[in-house]
C-alpha cells in the first residue's frame, strides 16, 4: 500500500501520544458549557475570549474537542479538517508552507515536543553505557521509534549526532540546555514528512 498523510486529528493524536500525554478518555464536559446561553460569535462577544477558550489546553483524543463553525481549533483547520458547515465527502489532503510553520512555531507542537524531550532525557536503558556518545545514541535510536516506527539511517545518526555537537558544545551542558536542545530536535521530528505519513 502507498503511504497516505494522516488527517488532521491523527497528526494531534500522535503528537500527544508520541509526547505521553493523550487522554484517551472522554472530557467530563464540553467546553461549550462554559458559555452559557448566549451567542459565541459576533459584534456582542469578546472573540478573543473565544478562541481562548476553544483552543484550550487539552490532551484528550481530538474526537473529543468542541467542533463549532468558523471556530474550529488551528491545529486542525491547517491539516484539512473538514469544514463544520458544509456537507464534505471527502477531505481535500494539502501541503502547504503553514503547515510547516505551523509544526515549528505553535505553543502546542512546542510543548509536546517538550515532554518528549523529558521523556528521552529520563530514557534509561538496562544496559546504557556512561559514555556521553553511547547515550546520544541510544537516546536518538528511541526517539525514531517513537515518532517514525523504525531505527536512525546513519546519516540521520550523523546528523543528530553534529546538531547536538553544535548546540551542546563539548563540555557538560546545564539541564535547561539539555532540555532546550531536546526539545528542538523533537520538534523537527514532529516537523518531518514522515511524521504526519501513515505506512
Amino acid at each position: 500500500m502507498s503511504p497516505r498523510r494522516l488527517d488532521a486529528e491523527g497528526i494531534r493524536d500522535a503528537m500527544l501520544h508520541v509526547a505521553g500525554r493523550l487522554d484517551l478518555k472522554p472530557s467530563l464536559a464540553s467546553i461549550m458549557l462554559t458559555f452559557g446561553d448566549q451567542p459565541i460569535d459576533g459584534p456582542n462577544f469578546m472573540t478573543g475570549v473565544t478562541e481562548v477558550k476553544l483552543n484550550a489546553d487539552t490532551t484528550h483524543r481530538s474526537v473529543y474537542l468542541p467542533i463549532v463553525r468558523d471556530k474550529v481549533p488551528e491545529v486542525l483547520a491547517l491539516f484539512d479538517f473538514a469544514e463544520p458547515s458544509l456537507v464534505t465527502g471527502k477531505r481535500e489532503s494539502t501541503s502547504v508552507p503553514v503547515q510547516a510553520l505551523f509544526l515549528l512555531n505553535s505553543e502546542f507542537v512546542a510543548e509536546q515536543a517538550g515532554s518528549l524531550a523529558n521523556r528521552l532525557i529520563r530514557w534509561q536503558s538496562s544496559g546504557i553505557s556512561t559514555d556521553p556518545d553511547a547515550q546520544l545514541k541510544e537516546r536518538v535510536d528511541v526517539a525514531y521509534w517513537l515518532t517514525l516506527t523504525r531505527p536512525p539511517r546513519a546519516n540521520e545518526l550523523k546528523a543528530a549526532q553534529d546538531f547536538f555537537k553544535k548546540f551542546l558544545g563539548t563540555s557538560p551542558a546545564s539541564p535547561a540546555l539539555q532540555a532546550a536542545a531536546w526539545t528542538s530536535y523533537c520538534r523537527a521530528l514532529f516537523a518531518s514528512a514522515e511524521f504526519r505519513q501513515l505506512n
